[in-house]
């Protein structure tokens, strides 16, 4: 049987003990395990919670609403339900896939509903079929014209450019009209302005 091969000091990565490390390493190795920790668990956070804890959005409470009600599939409360959704209080199945809203400019409509809610679904979504050597999946943002799809896909840029260490950890490549990133799976995703066609 052949000797062990003697780990060189140069090819460790961390060192033996966290005190050889200083302040600034540590913190950032710290950092770096808790925005894993929060990626590992992506499918288990509430959307307001995936909005705060990984990207830094503190969300009104019609956005909370909405989000509990569209995207996490809670009941909304009484009190929501007659504020925010006309009254209905067991929204249908129908009417949790298909969402007409009434919002006035800057509500958050394109940078908390879609281009959050980009970045979540690139994420969470299970993608087990999907190999290492596949096309990368897609999150399309689609919008009447290209410009307008482009400026979502700058929302999402904007929240990875101000999170450096998030961009860093999904590898995220930042284009004019793609972001693509990949998961700690190894799952590649494009998320893609993509302009409204005829022909759909």
């Amino acid at each position: 049987m052949p000797p062990r091969a003697r780990l060189r000091k140069s090819d460790r990565a961390i060192p033996d003990s966290a005190a050889a490390l200083d302040p600034d390493t540590q913190a950032a190795l710290l950092a770096e395990r808790i925005i894993l920790d929060q990626l590992s668990r992506i499918r288990e956070l509430p959307y307001e919670r995936y909005c705060s804890d990984l990207l830094g959005l503190e969300l009104s409470d019609g956005q909370r609403a909405i989000g509990r009600t569209i995207f996490d599939g809670a009941r909304p409360h009484p009190d929501d339900a007659d504020r925010f959704f006309g009254g209905a209080i067991q929204p249908d199945s129908f009417s949790l896939r298909v969402v007409a809203a009434i919002c006035g400019r800057g509500s958050g409509k394109s940078k908390v509903f879609l281009a959050a809610r980009a970045l979540h679904l690139a994420l969470r979504v299970a993608l087990d079929g999907v190999s290492p050597n596949d096309p990368p999946s897609l999150v399309a943002i689609v919008a009447p014209s290209q410009r307008q799809s482009r400026q979502t896909v700058a929302f999402v840029r904007g929240y990875l450019e101000d999170r450096p260490l998030l961009k860093k950890i999904l590898k995220a490549e930042c284009l004019a009209d793609a972001i693509r990133i990949t998961r700690p799976d190894g799952k590649r995703v494009n998320i893609e302005a993509r302009p409204a066609t005829a022909g759909g």
